[in-house]
């Protein structure tokens, strides 16, 4: 280590020499700490090496959940949000009993640290939404409900200036972290004023393709808008969160009933042609129902699988 002169002021790595800035002067070393070979190669290295592998599964993780809710995702803003996700997938991986160190990863971990999640740390959707929402959420089914009672949106503090509407959007996933699949239904409410009540009740009821072992996320939020030149505008900085998980621990029952999983759609009857449905649900109605009954219709395929 040796003091330097200099017109400029140099920080950081150059190659092997570190240049810092200290109370004493301009000072310049050598690089200091372990090269990579032996991180990657020295046995005083391997927990080190199974708290990477761990952090990095928690990254994927996190990456396929934030692609699974990209468009819900649209209305927050917060620069944090990646490794808010990171820090959760990577706590929720600590707790898997299955797996040794190393190996542990957040499918196998304790999901409800999930709930209550939120994607904004400036605006939370209790603060947003002012009112108690109430949800469901079937595993056995892959079914989602929220009843939203009638509010007045009370423009607060934290919202964005300028914004004048807002619409929430209600959000079911199925998320397979070993096979980096998802599924998912994404749904919006029209445009309301803020400062006025809400005409009516609203609800939502979603549902989704899924298997055993995939892990259910339901999310709730507001997004918020303002009018340019009569058009609508979203503005970033609405609310959304994580409002329940849960796994499905056996092969989702097929009943007649539950047959429409696209978003919304109405009541299918078996004996109309055609079925609207998704191609996991094609399969299996074509494996759980009478061949008979489904052998003359056509099955037109619609929905989304993404992998």
């Amino acid at each position: 280590m040796a003091k330097y002169s200099s017109v400029l002021t140099i920080r950081g790595t150059i190659d092997d020499l570190t240049f810092r800035l200290t109370p004493e002067g301009k000072i310049v070393g050598s690089k200091t700490g372990p090269t990579r070979e032996q991180v990657l190669q020295s046995d005083k290295f391997a927990l080190t090496r199974r708290n990477a592998s761990e952090f990095k599964r928690a990254i994927q993780d996190a990456t396929l959940l934030r692609r699974a809710l990209s468009d819900a995702l649209n209305g927050v803003r917060c620069t944090t949000l990646n490794g808010h996700m990171n820090g959760l997938l990577h706590s929720i991986a600590t707790t898997d009993p299955i797996q040794d160190y190393g190996d542990r990863c957040a499918a196998a971990g304790n999901l409800s640290l999930l709930n209550g999640f939120e994607f904004n740390k400036q605006l939370s959707l209790d603060t947003a939404l002012g009112v108690q929402a109430e949800h469901s959420l079937r595993a056995d089914s892959r079914m989602a409900k929220v009843q939203i009672p009638r509010f007045v949106a009370y423009k607060r503090k934290s919202y964005p200036a300028g914004a004048t509407h807002f619409r929430f959007v209600h959000a079911l996933v199925a998320l397979n972290f070993t096979s980096n699949i998802y599924s998912r239904c994404i749904q919006y409410s029209e445009l309301l004023p803020l400062s006025r009540k809400t005409p009516d009740a609203i609800s939502f009821e979603a549902a989704v393709p899924g298997k055993a072992g995939d892990l259910l996320i339901q999310v709730l939020g507001i997004e918020l808008f303002r009018f340019f030149n009569g058009k609508s505008v979203l503005v970033k900085g609405g609310a959304l969160k994580i409002v329940e998980a849960a796994k499905v621990s056996k092969q989702p029952i097929i009943r007649e009933k539950e047959v429409a999983t696209s978003c919304q759609l109405p009541f299918i009857d078996l004996r109309q042609p055609p079925i609207v449905c998704s191609v996991d649900l094609a399969i299996q109605l074509f494996t759980h129902a009478d061949e008979q009954r489904l052998s003359p219709m056509l099955v037109r395929l619609k929905g989304e699988r993404t992998g």
